[in-house]
């Protein structure tokens, strides 16, 4: 039973691996009122659960055409994703 649990949790961390370098909203709102939005850089399986690891977008620099992003890196429970750019 515990090598099929190990199994399934590497499927899911093989198939969360595809958010890597992308765009991905949790479901919460921000203090305007829009999604929070991440950029995230890696994913991991902690106990069972895979946790996606990135920095939430905080604005856009329209001169440069680049985002800003959080000085400080967030976790997200990749269950919860609701969206991915």
């Amino acid at each position: 039973m515990e090598s099929l649990q190990n199994s399934f949790s590497q499927m899911a961390l093989a198939s969360a691996t595809d958010v890597i370098g992308r765009i991905v909203e949790d479901g919460n709102m921000g203090q305007d009122g829009n999604p929070k939005s991440f950029q995230i850089t890696s994913v991991e399986s902690d106990e069972g659960k895979v946790i996606a690891t990135g920095y939430q977008v905080i604005g856009y620099d329209s001169e440069s055409g680049s985002l800003i992003l959080a000085e400080d890196m967030s976790k997200i429970d990749y269950d919860n994703i609701t969206k991915i750019y």
